[in-house]
C-alpha cells in the first residue's frame, strides 16, 4: 500500500480535510502531497490557492509529490506573481470576492479527479479577520463539496489560540496533523506518508463556540 493510500485508508471518504503544522517542513509537504495524489497525474486536475510559496516553487512542490505533471493545474498566486502563465492567476490576499471567483471559474471539471489545496488559512488570517475568514471558507468548502473536489487546507495551529482551531475544524471533515496535541479531538488513526508520522481525526467531536 502505497503511502498515499494510507492517507487515504486514514481518512475514509473524507472530501475536506484540515492539515495542522506549524511552518514548512517534511511532514506538512508529505500530509499534502499525499492528500494531492488521489489518483494518477494524467487523470489529475490541481487547483491551489497559494500565499507561503511563489507560483513556481508551488508547482515544483506538486509535480514532485504526484511524480509527474497533472492533467491540469489551476494556480492562485497572492504574493503578486506573474501572469504571464496562463496557469496561474493573480489576486489580491485580501480580495476573498476575488479569490472565490477565481476558485470557482472552472469547476466543474468534466473528466479526472480534482484536488484543490489552500496553503494557508494562517496566512489569509493575516489580512482579514476570523469571521470573514470563516464565511469564506465555510462558503468554499461548500462549493467544492458540491463540485466533487477532494479538499485540504493547511493551518499553523501554533500561530491561533486553540479556540480559533476548533471553530475552523468544525468545517471539515477531518483533520490532519504532524503533532497529536495539535488535534482539537482524539488521535482516530495514524498514517505514514513519504516516511513522516500523521495522525488523523474524523468528523472533529466537538462544538465550536460562537461561529456555529
Amino acid at each position: 500500500m502505497s503511502d498515499e493510500s494510507l492517507v487515504r485508508s486514514g481518512l475514509g471518504d473524507a472530501r475536506s480535510v484540515l492539515v495542522l503544522a506549524d511552518g514548512l517542513s517534511p511532514a506538512r509537504d508529505a500530509a499534502c502531497g499525499a492528500l494531492l495524489a488521489r489518483a494518477a497525474p494524467d487523470q489529475l486536475n490541481v487547483m491551489a490557492v497559494t500565499y507561503n510559496r511563489g507560483a513556481g516553487a508551488w508547482i515544483d512542490h506538486t509535480e514532485s509529490a504526484l511524480g509527474g505533471a497533472p492533467r491540469s493545474i489551476r494556480l492562485v498566486d497572492t504574493g503578486g506573481g506573474s501572469e504571464a502563465d496562463p496557469a496561474v492567476g493573480v489576486e489580491a490576499p485580501d480580495d476573498l470576492t476575488g479569490l472565490e471567483i477565481a476558485i470557482a471559474d472552472p469547476l466543474p471539471y468534466d473528466d479526472g479527479t480534482t484536488v484543490f489545496c489552500f496553503d494557508s488559512l494562517t496566512a489569509l488570517l493575516q489580512y482579514v479577520d476570523t469571521d470573514r475568514a470563516y464565511r469564506f471558507l465555510h462558503a468554499l468548502v461548500e462549493r467544492l463539496w458540491s463540485a466533487d473536489v477532494y479538499a485540504h487546507v493547511h493551518m499553523a495551529p501554533g500561530a491561533h489560540d486553540p479556540q480559533t482551531v476548533v471553530t475552523f475544524a468544525a468545517l471539515f471533515d477531518a483533520v490532519v496533523a504532524t503533532d497529536s496535541d495539535a488535534l482539537p479531538s482524539g488521535v482516530d488513526a495514524t498514517v505514514v506518508a513519504d516516511g513522516e508520522e500523521l495522525v488523523v481525526s474524523w468528523r472533529p467531536r466537538f462544538e465550536p463556540e460562537g461561529n456555529a
